[in-house]
């Protein structure tokens, strides 16, 4: 697209010279400011890339933290569940061993 504003441009500028050096200059100048306004163009929206990957990758940084953070806090839940099942296991099993002395006690009574 730019392709063609370029050359559309230099076309309609040609079809209004007349060679003389008048008109040479005023044609050189035109060039250079659209060069210079080319090159503008070029480097705002380079520049806007550039700043629209950054903010991107900011963003999945700041996602990542997030699901880091969200890991975490399901890893602290895991281990507390865990921690209370182990001790609800320990807590049974010492019942059971409690049970099980007792019931030897009666039986070497017997």
């Amino acid at each position: 697209m730019m392709k063609f504003n370029i050359c559309d441009y230099i076309n309609k500028q040609e079809a209004q010279i007349t060679y003389n050096e008048e008109n040479l200059q005023k044609f050189k100048r035109k060039i250079d400011l659209f060069e210079q306004n080319l090159c503008e163009q070029f480097f705002k929206s380079y520049k806007s890339m550039r700043l629209n990957k950054f903010i991107e990758i900011k963003e999945k940084q700041i996602s990542g933290k997030e699901k880091l953070l969200e890991l975490s806090k399901q890893l602290h839940e895991l281990e507390q569940r865990k921690k209370k099942q182990l001790f609800q296991l320990n807590l049974k099993e010492t019942y059971f061993t409690q049970k099980l002395r007792a019931a030897k006690c009666l039986l070497e009574r017997l």
